[in-house]
């Protein structure tokens, strides 16, 4: 009488299956990394190409950069700085802030990197020094004092990415609201909400419009005149006064009687003479 050992236990396990369902798990993680790898570099052109735009359109100092690794958030920065201070005069540093935080986060994710491979090659001497590792005490203190120093590193790395965050975000709503400042609010909660998913795709949205900025003081006045033309000023005739003229008041003369001429006494004289 024999006896069934594998009852209560399922079928036994084929390997050839197990290879199968490997292979497809490999094939569905190297499809979605393939996706990753093509949004990542769609979305970082379309949003370097709308920094690029938005900068060179408003004059700011080496737009290119928008292309360039860490040279992106500069001009992320810039954008924010002219607008906060054209429209309320205020002096920020946002470009400034987002460079340094990222040159110091590159600099902890190197520094761990660094430990992490020291780490395998103290392991490695270890191991060739002790192969039977009889000796773990010296393996030990390696490792829990690399580890403690990643800990504290990653700590602080994560410390300074919070910090960036919220530069970034504060850069990125300024520049929603010196193009869309109607969609400011909505553009920034679906950036929040979607971990920065959708950034890119706003930005390069966004990037010819300037609603949300002042007019700038230093357009030509061409610019000026062609986009509001200035009517003539109507000047109107002024009126002389009238001078009236003043009739002076005409003096009557009073007429001298005529005084009849006297007879000269020769004439009377000669007259009785014709007479005779």
């Amino acid at each position: 009488m024999g006896y069934d050992f594998s009852y209560g236990y399922g079928p036994a396990l084929n390997p050839a299956d197990i290879a199968s369902q490997a292979r497809d798990l490999f094939l569905v993680m190297m499809g979605i990394y393939f996706l990753l790898m093509v949004y990542s570099v769609v979305a970082y052109v379309m949003g370097s190409l709308g920094s690029y735009t938005i900068a060179m359109r408003r004059g700011i100092k080496h737009p290119w950069l928008a292309f360039v690794p860490f040279g992106n958030l500069w001009i992320l920065g810039s954008i924010s700085d002219q607008y906060q201070y054209v429209s309320q005069g205020q002096i920020r540093s946002n470009r400034k802030v987002l460079l340094g935080l990222q040159i110091a986060s590159a600099a902890l994710g190197l520094v761990v990197f660094g430990i992490y491979i020291k780490m395998v090659l103290d392991m490695f001497a270890i191991i060739g020094t002790n192969p039977y590792m009889l000796d773990m005490t010296v393996a030990a203190e390696s490792v829990v004092g690399l580890s403690l120093a990643i800990v504290l590193i990653g700590f602080a790395a994560l410390v300074l990415a919070i910090i960036q965050l919220v530069f970034y975000y504060i850069a990125l709503y300024n520049l929603y609201a010196s193009c869309l400042p109607k969609c400011k609010v909505v553009f920034i909660l679906l950036s929040i909400l979607l971990l920065s998913l959708p950034d890119a795709f706003l930005i390069f949205g966004c990037r010819k419009q300037d609603r949300g900025m002042p007019p700038r003081k230093d357009a030509p006045v061409e610019a000026i005149e062609a986009a509001a033309p200035v009517a003539e000023p109507v000047v109107e005739p002024v009126e002389e006064p009238v001078v009236e003229s003043v009739e002076e008041p005409v003096v009557e003369t009073e007429a001298e009687p005529e005084v009849a001429p006297e007879v000269a006494p020769e004439a009377e004289e000669e007259a009785p003479a014709a007479e005779e």
